[in-house]
């Protein structure tokens, strides 16, 4: 837009002619009376995306350009000295083209998020684009169909402490919004949530030491024959006629298992079989492709009784419908389990390695305290030297503050945000390690 005979391009780079493929988006300027074009912009994305099909680059009215990276599920807005703006990646499809559109609009009813913490079930709504809202009501039950007025709020999320609830219990919520002339909107969609309420040094699996096969799933697949019960003994036992090819064959597991974020669990069972093997042990999500929370990999076990133990930190988000599965399938003897527990230990700060031990692995771990009132902590974990950038956005996307821009050494970093001159809401705190390794987390500033 303003700029006679110059246009945008997205160059896929498949004839490039050298062995190195990427593609870029480029701008040229023609000069139709000498046929010729100068190259007036290009931007490459770090590192290189390679898209051997598609894509698409356009230029906005505010002189950015967005461009859409077909294959790699990458969305890029940049401005015109290529420094990066803005950047969505959604995985799971590939789009041909992306444009951005201005528009006006207005949600009909709130669009509501659920978040389940454990010890807090957090509402997130908002009726987007309705400018009159004055208030949300929020409606909860342990029915679908029975739900009830339970409080309102002025702000666009809502804390209810899950103690005040029934332990063990479904419960189902939606949220409508009140206009100035009171006016109620129609219900958002529902969502719901397993109550869980641990404390520390409570067992997080239920009915652990077998007293029947409450909780507890025996599943086969695979061509597999066995037969599941708890025994005379008070142990699980697990007879094994045809263990298929994997240990994924037989399964005993455990839904609805709470595990929390930044907490360290000590997850133990007591296990033998009628010969020497190997089982699989593991606590896990459900919804994110069997993510492994626990990291413990197989377990030999023996013709003897005997007590296993493993730690491990929690360092994804809490999960309040993990997963204890034992994997027993494959060769072996019968498998015979009892005692099958997971704790965590009673510290409410930040759990990081040890001063002694170099961190494994890249963490961004959850802001404490969050919510939080005027200041929290942030800190992180870096496995080797590089360049780090920690920096703080609102709801838009625009950047708050930068924590840190430098080269730092591996280690463990803790920093205070100030947010005394900020306004109440949530905000967003993004890690960026290198080129690769970026982590966002979200935070609420409650005044």
């Amino acid at each position: 837009p303003g700029k006679k005979n110059q246009y945008t391009l997205f160059d896929n780079g498949r004839e490039r002619g050298d062995e190195t493929h990427f593609s870029r988006a480029v701008e040229y300027k023609l000069d139709l009376n000498a046929m010729t074009a100068e190259k007036v912009w290009e931007y490459r994305h770090n590192p290189d995306l390679y898209s051997p099909w598609c894509g698409s680059t356009q230029p906005l009215e505010n002189g950015n350009r967005l461009i859409g990276w077909a294959g790699n599920d990458y969305f890029t807005e940049v401005n015109s000295s290529e420094e990066l703006v803005y950047e969505m990646h959604v995985s799971g499809f590939s789009c041909s083209r992306c444009r951005r559109y201005e528009w006006e609009g207005m949600m009909l009813y709130p669009y509501l998020i659920l978040e389940n913490m454990g010890a807090i079930i957090r509402l997130i709504f908002n009726k987007f684009g309705d400018q009159n809202v004055d208030y949300y009501n929020i409606y909860i039950g342990e029915s679908a169909h029975s739900l009830a007025f339970f409080d309102t709020t002025g702000q666009t999320y809502y804390d209810i402490d899950a103690s005040s609830l029934n332990n063990g219990a479904q419960y189902f919520f939606r949220v409508t919004a009140v206009n100035s002339n009171g006016e109620e909107s129609d219900f958002s969609a529902m969502e719901s949530a397993y109550i869980q309420v641990i404390q520390p040094g409570e067992n997080a699996v239920r009915n652990g030491n077998f007293q029947s096969d409450d909780a507890w799933v025996f599943q086969l697949s695979g061509g597999s024959s066995a037969n599941g019960q708890v025994n005379s003994d008070g142990l699980y036992q697990i007879n094994i006629t045809q263990g298929g090819n994997d240990l994924q064959n037989i399964q005993l597991k455990q839904d609805n298992v709470l595990v929390m974020q930044d907490k360290n669990y000590v997850f133990s069972f007591d296990a033998y079989a009628t010969e020497n093997r190997v089982i699989g042990v593991k606590v896990e999500s459900v919804n994110s492709a069997h993510t492994d929370y626990s990291r413990i990999g197989n377990t030999a076990i023996s013709t003897r009784l005997k007590h296993y133990e493993f730690d491990f930190f929690m360092q994804n988000h809490t999960d309040a419908e993990a997963r204890v599965i034992f994997n027993c399938g494959g060769d072996g003897g019968n498998v015979f389990i009892d005692n099958v527990s997971l704790l965590y230990n009673s510290e409410d700060n930040i759990l990081t390695p040890s001063d002694n031990q170099q961190p494994q692995t890249y963490i961004l771990y959850s802001a404490y305290p969050n919510p939080f009132n005027s200041s929290t902590k942030i800190s992180y974990s870096i496995p080797k030297s590089n360049f780090v950038t920690l920096k703080i956005y609102n709801m838009l996307g625009q950047e708050i503050k930068t924590l840190v821009n430098k080269f730092q050494t591996a280690g463990d970093y803790s920093f205070n945000f100030d947010a005394k001159n900020l306004s109440s809401g949530i905000y967003f705190y993004k890690l960026q390690v290198g080129n690769d390794n970026i982590q966002t987390k979200k935070m609420i500033l409650m005044r």
